[in-house]
């Protein structure tokens, strides 16, 4: 078992789907950068960890339905960028 993008098989998925969580997790890195100050109130400061495990959670819960995934995904980087877990 792997650890983000490290292992052929990912924290909740196996290797199909790995490298389409690889490519939406590093897009979500890129958009969690852009909120530094709001992360690090949060303690969330490894894009690449947290971005992975927020991609990989998500699509496990959404069993596959793109749809459902899109959602939950767009759901949370909103979470991420308005702060709502911020002090």
């Amino acid at each position: 078992m792997g650890f983000g993008v490290v292992g052929i098989k990912t924290l909740f998925i196996d290797l199909p789907d790995f490298w389409f969580i690889s490519s939406v997790a590093s897009d979500v890195m890129k958009q969690m950068a852009k909120y530094p100050e709001k992360d690090k109130v949060r303690g969330l400061i490894k894009y690449d960890v947290d971005a992975t495990l927020l991609v990989e959670m998500l699509y496990s819960l959404a069993r596959s339905n793109m749809e459902v995934f899109l959602k939950k995904l767009t759901d949370g980087i909103n979470i991420i960028r308005d702060g709502i877990f911020c002090k």
